[in-house]
């Protein structure tokens, strides 16, 4: 699989500094910037990928009532979801361009895939309706933490339920039903590191993979080999910028 998000990330492995009550003074590293700053660009892009989308609805449902009842839903959907705000920012990464964390980044077949599911569940036009977009995939039960807000706890650190070849059947099916992104979530998914990267090694193209970790195990030579492997990216949990608050939260 193609890898999509994660950066060069030789910081990890760095010492952490002790805990202080004076700010610290952190060297943060030196890395390109993501996030479009330019208003006139973001506004040039969020039309390009309005144009793409627009483009995709033409090809998929393809006569005007069906178009327009998907106009309408989509519509609907939008000031539900949001109000009257409006989706601005647009970060740029490795070859695509995100607007939303929910959504794949533009252009990809995931992107593609993300928009026929979401018409396919207004405005049927295909056998099936593939109505889940993305799905949170517990690997593993295991974690070394205690943190103070987990819903797991009576649960953690129990044998394990999926074997290697059951997350490979699970993550097939899933993407033979369309789904556009995965995440791989625990228990702490990074304790599994190795069966990930076999799964991701071995999934189809198409879909977006992530892995939703506490930071644990994730050094950067985990973080090469999950981007080498096809990890489109990882979201890590911050509860404080204190690293001593930080640490005493997550046990």
């Amino acid at each position: 699989m193609e890898s999509t998000l994660i950066p060069e990330l030789n910081f990890l492995d760095a010492v952490p500094a002790p805990a202080a009550t004076a700010p610290l003074s952190v060297d943060l590293p030196n890395l390109p910037p993501t996030v479009v700053a330019s208003s006139l660009r973001r506004a040039l892009l969020n039309g390009v990928i309005s144009l793409a989308e627009k483009k995709l609805v033409f090809q998929y449902l393809r006569t005007p009532a069906r178009i327009l009842r998907a106009a309408k839903q989509v519509q609907l959907l939008r000031t539900t979801y949001y109000g009257e705000y409006q989706v601005q920012k647009v970060a740029y990464v490795a070859g695509r361009y995100y607007q939303e964390f929910q959504k794949p980044g533009w252009p990809s077949a995931a992107f593609n895939s993300y928009i026929a599911t979401t018409l396919n569940r207004l405005v049927p036009f295909r056998p099936t309706q593939n109505a889940v977009q993305m799905v949170f995939l517990a690997i593993t039960k295991k974690c070394p933490l205690a943190c103070e807000h987990c819903f797991e706890w009576n649960a953690l650190n129990q044998r394990e339920k999926l074997s290697l070849a059951d997350l490979r059947t699970m993550v097939a099916n899933f993407q033979t039903r369309g789904v556009t992104q995965i995440f791989f979530s625990g228990g702490e998914p990074m304790v599994r590191i190795n069966d990930m990267l076999e799964v991701l090694r071995t999934a189809s193209s198409g879909t977006d993979f992530w892995v939703f970790t506490s930071g644990f195990n994730f050094t950067s030579a985990n973080a090469q080999h999950l981007r080498q492997a096809g990890l489109t990216g990882v979201s890590i949990s911050l509860d404080h910028h204190e690293p001593a608050r930080h640490n005493a939260f997550r046990g």
